[in-house]
């Protein structure tokens, strides 16, 4: 500490003898019990620029008299408390705006820190290395924490705010996913000195913005608003909540998750109702990161509105066997689908364009895939470690192009040479040479691919044809998925079966031959 006072001390030198130097001085200086200002003339205020380092408390004056006139102390100087080693406790005023950089860097025995209620910024290493500080109070005015402001401070176990709706807006700084919140550190977060075990996000809040509630472990439960849009990454990164609640499913699914607290806790409720199927509202236009670690969940319904789903949608949905993508989605981003562990199959429809990496890696109970015709790109890693993959349609005129193959092959650990690949006949040829797909077992036509039978469909299933290419079927299950496809492979047409009675109008005409698929299989008809 002597050697700052001495550094400090030249520079008041310097500052006196300005005019044999020539050297225009813009401040002046005063000692007031120990406690070295500098003054700002043209401000009227002190700034806090120097304490003696052997003093264990510390309290700083509103105001000081100095040449008899009133100064308002308004900040504290860089570097004013640093290395102060006995330093325990300071109190600091509510008209302090500024606290500069380093203020308290290195003040091992400062044991608690009441930042003022107007101060809008805690600048950068302002208390790194205070090895004892135990609890810092952080008022809703803050509204920035620079890096490494509370770096080094171990044994810090208290965060105490004012506000919850002012704490979710805080910008901080983000590096390699750690933030400079001290709840990383504390881990335990309170409102006036009450420890926050069930957090509720204020109604009216719509973002929660990156990092702020990173490591605060104290959390059973995290209740999200109505009013919320947005999520921001490492928001609640090394939490452990164990339920997430909501009271509006339709809210809920327009939010965008970067970072979901889903993911931790793995149990969603509605109004106090575990959440296991789900019906999209139509409003919906895309879902981001909705469901992300919803164990529970086992079935869901999702609306053609919907022409997006996003990384990590369904990442972790350990107990869905059941979802029908709408046949308006346009793209399926990267471990949208991972870890789905109970999914059997998927149809991916004919609109979608590209799917992203990992999609469906660890689906390990996933046996059929169907690839609609439009897909052109896939991500590395996409169907990866599905053991059981039994049968992969593609309707894809040529193979669809792998992102960075570099970084994992599309079917790792997924056994396809014990699977078949169903192909238009006429790209059995580019499928057979393509990296990948040439690894099936065996490659087959999608038209002569279906002579098992017809699954979903009663014993006493009837095809009849009349002319105008109708097709009518009796004896089919309520709720049967119905397609008809031309030997190409483009499908003409589709219902779904609401009576005993389906009639499907087609564009075939007499003597054409049509494929029907009723569920997991397909027939071929020729029309009268």
């Amino acid at each position: 500490m002597e050697k700052i006072f001495i550094k400090r001390g030249l520079i008041l030198l310097i500052i006196s003898t300005s005019g044999l130097l020539g050297v225009n001085a813009q401040y002046e200086y005063t000692t007031i019990e120990d406690i070295t200002f500098r003054i700002v003339e043209k401000a009227k205020s002190a700034e806090v620029y120097a304490v003696p380092s052997e003093k264990e408390t510390v309290i700083l004056p509103e105001k000081i008299n100095y040449n008899g006139e009133e100064y308002l102390v308004s900040k504290i100087k860089s570097e004013a408390f640093s290395n102060h080693k006995t330093l325990k406790s300071i109190v600091i005023p509510n008209n302090i705006s500024t606290i500069e950089a380093r203020s308290f860097y290195g003040c091992e025995s400062l044991e608690s820190l009441d930042f003022p209620s107007s101060l809008k910024k805690i600048e950068h290493s302002v208390c790194y290395g205070c090895k004892e500080l135990k609890s810092v109070k952080i008022g809703k005015s803050v509204i920035e924490i620079e890096g490494y402001a509370f770096e080094e401070c171990h044994n810090l176990e208290k965060v105490i705010i004012e506000d919850i709706a002012a704490w979710c807006n805080i910008d901080l700084y983000i590096h390699n996913n750690i933030s400079s919140s001290p709840l990383r550190i504390a881990g335990n977060l309170y409102i006036d000195d009450k420890l926050v075990t069930d957090l509720v996000i204020t109604e009216g809040t719509s973002i929660i913005k990156a990092g702020v509630f990173q490591g605060c472990r104290c959390l059973e439960s995290i209740t999200l608003p109505k009013s919320l849009e947005y999520v921001d990454r490492c928001a609640f990164w090394e939490t452990e909540p164990k339920r997430i609640n909501i009271s509006d499913i339709e809210s809920y699914c327009n939010v965008i998750f970067i970072d979901n607290p889903l993911a931790r806790a793995g149990h969603l409720f509605l109004n106090g109702q575990e959440i296991t199927t789900v019906e999209v509202p139509n409003t919906v236009t895309q879902l981001y990161g909705t469901f992300m670690g919803a164990l529970s969940l086992t079935s869901i319904k999702i609306p053609n509105s919907v022409k997006s789903i996003s990384e990590n949608t369904f990442c972790l949905c350990s107990s869905l066997e059941e979802i029908d993508l709408p046949e308006n989605l346009e793209g399926i981003g990267g471990e949208a689908f991972q870890y789905c562990s109970s999914l059997k199959s998927i149809e991916i429809p004919d609109n979608v364009k590209a799917i992203g990496n990992n999609c469906f890696w660890g689906c390990f109970e996933l046996e059929k895939i169907s690839m609609g015709k439009s897909v052109t790109s896939l991500g590395y890693g996409c169907f990866a470690l599905c053991p059981k993959l039994k049968d992969f349609y593609s309707y894809s005129q040529y193979p669809p192009t792998v992102v960075r193959e570099d970084l994992g092959g599309l079917f790792g650990e997924s056994d396809i040479e014990y699977a078949t690949l169903h192909v238009l006949s006429s790209s059995i040829e580019y499928y057979s040479q393509a990296k990948f797909w040439s690894d099936f077992g065996r490659i087959m036509a999608i038209e002569d691919s279906s002579t098992e039978g017809i699954v979903n469909v009663k014993a006493n299933a009837v095809i009849t044809q009349n002319e105008g290419g109708v097709i009518n079927i009796t004896g089919l299950s309520d709720g049967s998925k119905v397609e008809v496809f031309i030997l190409s492979g483009e499908k003409v047409a589709s219902v779904i079966a609401h009576s005993e009675k389906t009639s499907i109008q087609t564009p075939l005409k007499s003597g054409e031959v049509g494929l029907i698929r009723i569920g997991d299989k397909c027939i071929k008809v020729i029309i009268e």
